[in-house]
């Protein structure tokens, strides 16, 4: 798509016997864009781990935009004779160029929420630690509930997350100029995803007894939760058992919130990616608290 306006003033500097010479001076603006889509779908017939009739969609959107705004010089000249007229007509822009690039794919978000995955871990696995030092348990020996201790530890974990998170999201439209869509929905994703890592990771923290442990449970996961979510593969849809399996999971309800975003949707269009992961959010919550308790009691 190419797109041009000017603005220019004309001054006369010679006129004579039908002959003309003007001189050219104004503003030109000047925008060049292009789009480019690439959607891939891969249909699953035959394989181990996906289930046959399995259809995986991949979306990427690319666009590109160039904009000139300058200063446009030039000289008109003309000549007239009898019903016959020539017009010679010569311009120099000169001004400055601003490239924008942006990029939108659900496989970025997918990949965002895989490490608030592993970004709440590493916070919430403090909480073994503090066991392991004797301090926790003291805590537990207070007046204080158990829901209350351990609704600060999870504060605690949904804050570094969600700064993890819109870090990335700043670096990542300063930077790579990526689109991630309008800002209500943004922060309503990112904080209801920080709200899932954070309850998934205390509800790990509560099974395990050692960082260890703590490290290899919930490597795996995340990791089954991220093949059956679709983290690596963008958004994936289809009928099949693949389909039911990626409604079970969190990440698979706020990767599709994401593609709707991504898309122009707006908070009208979230409901269910909000809903659903944020039940899951206190679901973890409310089980890693009566894990402790039984734990510690």
């Amino acid at each position: 798509e190419l797109d041009s306006a000017e603005v220019l003033f004309r001054q006369v500097l010679l006129r004579r016997c039908g002959r003309q010479l003007d001189f050219l001076f104004g503003y030109r603006y000047g925008r060049f864009s292009e789009n480019l889509s690439i959607d891939a779908s891969t249909t699953f017939v035959s394989g181990f781990a996906t289930p046959n009739g399995t259809v995986s969609q991949v979306s990427d959107v690319f666009s590109s935009s160039n904009e000139f705004n300058g200063l446009d010089l030039g000289f008109s000249a003309k000549t007239r004779c009898q019903r016959l007229s020539l017009e010679l007509l010569g311009k120099l822009a000169i001004g400055a160029t601003q490239s924008n690039v942006s990029v939108t794919g659900s496989i970025l978000a997918g990949m965002m929420l895989f490490f608030m995955f592993f970004g709440a871990a590493n916070v919430a696995r403090t909480i073994l630690d503090e066991d392991r030092a004797g301090t926790l348990p003291r805590l537990f020996t207070t007046p204080t509930s158990y829901g209350i201790i351990l609704g600060g530890k999870f504060a605690s974990v949904f804050v570094t997350v969600a700064l993890q998170a819109t870090i990335l999201l700043v670096a990542g439209r300063l930077i790579f100029s990526i689109e991630w869509g309008r800002l209500d929905a943004v922060v309503l994703l990112t904080l209801v995803a920080a709200g899932v890592a954070s309850g998934l990771a205390l509800l790990v923290i509560s099974l395990t007894r050692t960082p260890a442990q703590a490290g290899a449970i919930g490597a795996g996961v995340y990791l089954v939760l991220a093949l059956l979510g679709g983290n690596f593969t963008g958004t994936a849809q289809g009928s099949g058992v693949y389909s039911v399996a990626q409604k079970l999971t969190p990440n698979g309800w706020l990767l599709r919130g994401w593609d709707t975003t991504m898309r122009g949707g707006g908070t009208g269009d979230l409901r269910w990616p909000l809903l659903v992961p944020l039940g899951f959010a206190v679901a973890f919550f409310f089980f890693a608290v009566l894990r402790m308790r039984r734990r510690f009691a």
